[in-house]
C-alpha cells in the first residue's frame, strides 16, 4: 500500500521498507511502535523515559528523523494519531522519504503505512489470544550508600571552597552516615501484563468482514503506574454490483493510565531516587511518608522522597478515538 493507493514497489521513487512483522503474535506489546524495534534499517525506536502511558517514538534515518520530524502514521489510507492494536495489523510499509506531495508538510517526518487484516471468503473462523507476563528491569542505577554521600557532599563543597555542612558531619549527624535505603529497589517493581484479544472473520462471495475486540492492561515497572487499553475494530467489503464494490475500517478506542515523570533532571522519579538521600527511610513509624530533618533539609537541596511522588501520583487521563473510513470502487 503506498499513499491512499496501492502500488509496485519497483514502481515507487524513493526509499521503501517493508516490515517484517512475523511472530507478532506471540509477543504482549503496548504499541505498534514497540514492534518495529530493529525490524527496519534506518528506522529508530525510543522510548519516552520509560512512561507506560507514553508510546516510542518513531523516527526515520537518525534520531532526529527527517527535518527532525516524527513518523506520521496513515491506517488503511487516512492518517490516524490513536493506538493501534497490534493484533489486527496485516502489514506495515515504511516511506523513507518525506511524502509531502501526498500528504503534506506533515509529512516530513516520512510515513508509515499499516494495513490491517481483512475478512477472507469461507466459513466464521474465530481467533482467541490470551497472554500474560510479567516485567522487571534488569539492570538499575547503584546509588552511593550513606557514608559514601557524605563524602562525596564534603568533596563538592571542599572543590568550591565552601564550608562543609553539619548534614555531612559524622561528629555533627551521625545519622546521616547510616545506610538505610536503596532507593532504587524501593521505586521499581516486577510488573504484571495482561493482554486479551478475540477475534472472527470470513465471507463469501458478496462481502468479507473482520472484527476484533482487544484489551491490554500492563503495570509500568515504576510504582502506581500502568496503563490500559480497549480496542474494537470492523473491516468490512462487499461487491454489490459487478461494478461496485463498497467497504468499511472502523475502529473505537479508550485508553488510560497513570503516568510519571521519569525524564525530568530536577524531580523526576529516577534523578530522584539518586538524589534522595539513603539514611532516609520511604515510611515512618506512623505509615506516613518520611522526610529529611529541618535542620538538615537544606544541606541536600531541593529534592523529593521519590516513593512518596509516586504513590500520590494520580495523573489518569483517558481517551476516547474514533475513526472510520469508507471506500468505492
Amino acid at each position: 500500500m503506498i499513499g491512499y493507493g496501492t502500488q509496485s514497489k519497483a514502481k515507487v521513487t524513493g526509499a521503501v521498507a517493508e516490515v517484517q512483522l512475523d511472530k507478532l503474535g506471540s509477543r504482549s506489546l503496548g504499541s505498534l511502535n514497540e514492534a518495529l524495534q530493529g525490524k527496519a534499517p534506518g528506522v529508530v525506536v525510543q522510548n519516552e523515559g520509560g512512561d507506560p502511558t507514553s508510546s516510542p517514538r518513531v523516527n526515520i534515518r537518525g534520531m532526529g528523523g527527517i527535518n527532525g520530524e516524527s513518523v506520521l502514521v496513515v491506517v488503511d489510507g487516512a492518517i490516524y494519531y490513536g493506538p493501534i492494536n497490534p493484533n489486527d495489523v496485516e502489514s506495515v510499509t515504511i516511506l523513507k522519504d518525506a511524502a509531502t506531495s501526498i500528504y503534506g508538510a506533515r509529512a516530513a517526518g516520512g510515513v508509515m503505512l499499516v494495513t490491517t487484516k481483512k475478512g477472507k471468503q469461507g466459513k466464521a473462523q474465530v481467533d482467541v489470544d490470551v497472554k500474560q507476563g510479567w516485567q522487571s528491569p534488569i539492570k538499575m542505577l547503584e546509588p552511593l550508600n550513606a557514608k559514601e554521600f557524605a563524602d562525596v557532599m564534603n568533596q563538592a563543597y571542599d572543590a568550591a571552597g565552601k564550608p562543609r555542612q553539619d548534614a555531612f558531619d559524622p561528629a555533627k549527624y551521625p545519622d546521616g552516615q547510616i545506610t538505610r535505603t536503596n532507593w532504587m529497589d524501593e521505586i521499581f517493581r516486577t510488573a504484571k501484563i495482561q493482554d486479551y484479544n478475540a477475534s472472527v472473520k470470513g465471507g463469501n462471495d458478496n462481502g468479507r468482514y473482520y472484527l476484533s475486540f482487544g484489551y491490554r492492561k500492563g503495570e509500568g515497572i515504576l510504582l502506581n503506574t500502568y496503563s490500559e487499553r480497549y480496542t474494537l475494530r470492523m473491516n468490512t467489503d462487499y461487491q454489490l454490483k459487478p461494478w461496485l464494490k463498497i467497504g468499511e475500517n472502523m475502529t473505537m478506542s479508550v485508553t488510560d493510565g497513570n503516568g510519571a515523570n521519569t525524564t525530568s533532571a530536577y524531580t523526576g522519579a529516577i534523578i530522584s531516587a539518586i538524589f534522595y538521600p539513603p539514611h532516609i527511610r520511604p515510611y515512618a513509624a506512623d505509615g506516613s511518608f518520611s522526610g529529611l530533618p529541618a535542620q538538615y533539609a537544606g544541606a541536600y537541596g531541593d529534592v523529593i522522597n521519590p516513593v512518596a511522588y509516586l504513590q500520590r501520583l494520580d495523573q489518569r487521563s483517558p481517551k476516547r478515538r474514533y475513526s472510520s473510513t469508507h471506500t468505492q470502487i
